[in-house]
């Protein structure tokens, strides 16, 4: 019995009981890891953040908003403009002299060609061009912030499903386990009954164990392969791109309480930040709007050089012109486009008190999810450990004689939903706190906040 039990515990995974804060993580049972480089967590964030479709796309949203801006700035700028034209007539006019020489003399040539160049810039005498270029450069500030609400996003896509690999490989290495357990219960079993001492359907019992075991291993394979796909989809590259994941050593914990985190992320949120930017740029077009019925100011000066003048034509032309344009009367069109302006300034003042109370929800529903998955995962720890020693006993308890190849089947099967309750718990706890970042916008919550500012300027 004491060489069984030597055998017995040789075969069965260790105990997995751990505390959560900072402390090694430990698999229920360890599977070969897959072809392919190892791929960090840090390592996958990066080339999300390189290759991600929604990054790129908010990047490019950026720098549309940054052409937009220096065409707005443009337009408050000189220009310069140059034509030429070519003008033939049917036939050149002439005209005859009265006098004793009866001679004539060309009034209009058949053909006449001219250039010139004009300069014109608007004279902003009552700001309104500057209010449209102030409102474009926090809309710039807005996007900006988008993109830093993308990544904030991406960041927790990519750890979900480079958890979720994790998560499907532990559950292939328990699969593997179980496969290897029931393979020994069968053999024993057969010897048993080879011995006289064991009916067939104690044995047939067991080979039904065994091609289940199969079947679970072959299905935790599948959601491996699916699991590694996913991520692959996630970092925008090639599906078949082959890699292998790299467990973390610790599990991270939070020692900040909720309060503090939400007013933490109503600072950190990018999302916040590009709705108050977006309210300074709405600010800004009501303003430009109320400017309707002002002056405006235009400065031209042109030059026209005629190419080959003839007759009484001048060889060039040159003037300039001051041009003062004031609207009296539009209908009230310029009242309606005011209200309408003031409205959305409404409308963005509205979301923005929104999404800070969904900020706070949400921090406070991450920290919920984050102490109901460590709860779960200590328990699930410590049904490991029972289900681990349950087992190791009904098997000596049928080498002595004493138990049944069905308390045996029985405990490998407790056994395996145990050693799953605990990867999924340990990986729902990652995940969970992966949530928290996100919803406070630091890969570290612990962390001191940022210095506190409205990004109103």
């Amino acid at each position: 019995v004491t060489a069984n039990m030597a055998a017995q515990q040789a075969q069965t995974p260790p105990s997995t009981t751990q505390n959560v804060p900072a402390t090694p993580v430990q698999t229920p049972a360890q599977t070969t890891p897959p072809p392919g480089p190892v791929l960090s967590l840090d390592e996958a964030l990066t080339i999300a953040e390189q290759s991600a479709f929604d990054v790129r796309t908010s990047e490019s949203q950026l720098r549309r908003t940054k052409g937009r801006l220096n065409e707005v700035r443009g337009l408050a700028g000189p220009r310069v403009t140059t034509n030429a034209t070519y003008t033939r007539f049917d036939k050149e006019i002439r005209s005859t002299s009265s006098g004793s020489g009866g001679g004539s003399s060309v009034v209009q040539p058949i053909d006449q060609k001219q250039a010139g160049v004009q300069f014109s810039m608007p004279l902003d005498i009552t700001g309104t061009i500057g209010r449209g270029v102030k409102g474009a450069s926090a809309t710039v500030r807005a996007s900006e912030a988008n993109v830093e609400t993308a990544r904030n996003t991406l960041r927790l896509n990519v750890r979900s499903a480079y958890f979720n690999v994790l998560r499907a490989q532990a559950l292939v290495g328990v699969a593997e386990q179980t496969l290897q357990n029931a393979q020994q219960s069968v053999r024993t079993e057969e010897q048993r009954e080879a011995a006289g001492v064991s009916a067939r359907v104690d044995v047939l019992r067991l080979q039904t164990q065994l091609a289940q075991a199969q079947a679970d291993l072959i299905a935790a394979q599948s959601g491996l392969a699916l699991a590694k796909e996913n991520l692959n989809n996630v970092l925008a590259r090639p599906i078949e791109t082959p890699y292998s994941v790299q467990e973390p050593t610790t599990l991270p914990d939070v020692t900040v309480d909720a309060n503090t985190l939400t007013a933490t992320a109503v600072t950190r949120r990018p999302e916040i930040r590009a709705i108050r930017y977006q309210r300074q740029a709405l600010a800004w077009v009501t303003r430009a709007q109320e400017g309707g019925l002002l002056p405006s100011l235009n400065l031209t000066a042109n030059y026209n050089r005629n190419i080959g003048a003839s007759g009484n034509q001048r060889d060039y032309t040159a003037f300039a012109t001051v041009g003062l344009s004031w609207p009296i009367f539009d209908s009230g069109v310029t009242r309606a486009r005011v209200q309408q302006a003031r409205e959305d300034e409404r409308q963005a003042e509205i979301q923005q008190e929104q999404l800070e109370l969904g900020v706070s929800l949400e921090v406070r529903q991450a920290m919920t999810n984050l102490v109901n998955a460590k709860s779960t995962l200590q328990v699930a720890q410590t049904q490991v450990t029972v289900a681990t020693e349950t087992y190791r006993l009904a098997q000596v308890r049928l080498q002595a004689g004493e138990g049944t190849s069905l308390e045996v089947t029985n405990a490998l099967t407790d056994l395996t939903r145990a050693q799953n309750q605990l990867a999924n718990a340990r990986y729902n706890y990652l995940t969970a706190y992966a949530q928290l970042q996100r919803a406070v916008a630091a890969d570290d919550p612990n962390a001191a906040p940022p210095e506190q500012g409205t990004g109103k300027k």
